[in-house]
């Protein structure tokens, strides 16, 4: 008997796009982006989500600093100098 396991990688990568799958890959990214406001050191911080879309492997959603947004230099700044997304992301059990 074999303990070789045979994974369909074609099919779990279609699961990883199905649109439940990604809603609740966009509810982390915006509990990632709300953590991080509430980390933001300098005033008027608002970190950006960008809803989950389809990737090479599956789908991913982003937290960014809103790149040419109203804020987006304050965002930028504090991120730069507080790191505040990753620690966003690890106080939620990410890298």
């Amino acid at each position: 008997m074999s303990n070789q396991v045979k994974l369909n990688l074609p099919g779990f990568r279609e699961y990883r796009r199905d649109p439940t799958v990604k809603a609740a890959i966009t509810a982390q990214a915006e509990r990632v982006a709300s953590t991080a406001d509430g980390m933001a050191v300098k005033p008027r911080v608002h970190y950006e989500v960008e809803p989950a879309i389809d990737s090479t492997r599956g789908s991913v959603a982003l937290v960014t600093t809103g790149y040419r947004t109203e804020h987006s230099g304050q965002n930028i700044a504090d991120n730069a100098v507080h790191d505040t997304l990753r620690r966003a992301l690890g106080s939620l059990g990410g890298a």
